[in-house]
């Protein structure tokens, strides 16, 4: 079976949080997980930072999400944006076709939109 997980910002010390999402809206997005103690905490996190787990990790065993920013393979300087798009997690290009459908060998989570939106600027 496969994990579902979600990751946020939480909007009181724009930490992350991981975990199931729990209320979407425009304003607010709460992601709840049980803490060490089997308490159900939650967080109200930013819903534009809101990103869901691929299932997969990259070649450094880092979880990758969407709004992760990547890198593909040895010798290709792109940086790329996960995102789910059509029932499908990927790299995409303006008009929705995917460019890749990469594996954990061959990428490398280098930082994501929010924290590092420098990555995706074009020169």
């Amino acid at each position: 079976m496969r994990t579902i997980k979600f990751r946020g910002k939480r909007l009181d010390n724009g930490e992350w949080v991981y975990g199931f999402l729990t209320c979407y809206t425009e304003k607010v997005a709460a992601i709840q997980h049980w803490d060490k103690k089997g308490n159900l905490t939650g967080y109200g996190t930013d819903p534009e930072s809101v990103g869901q787990w691929t299932g997969l990790v990259d070649k450094n065993g880092k979880e990758i999400f969407e709004g992760d920013v990547i890198k593909k393979g040895l010798y290709n300087p792109d940086t790329l944006k996960v995102e789910f798009l059509n029932g499908w997690f990927g790299v995409f290009n303006e008009g929705g076709t995917r460019l890749l459908q990469f594996t954990e060998e061959c990428v490398e989570v280098i930082g994501n939109i929010h924290d590092n939106p420098e990555l995706m600027e074009v020169e």
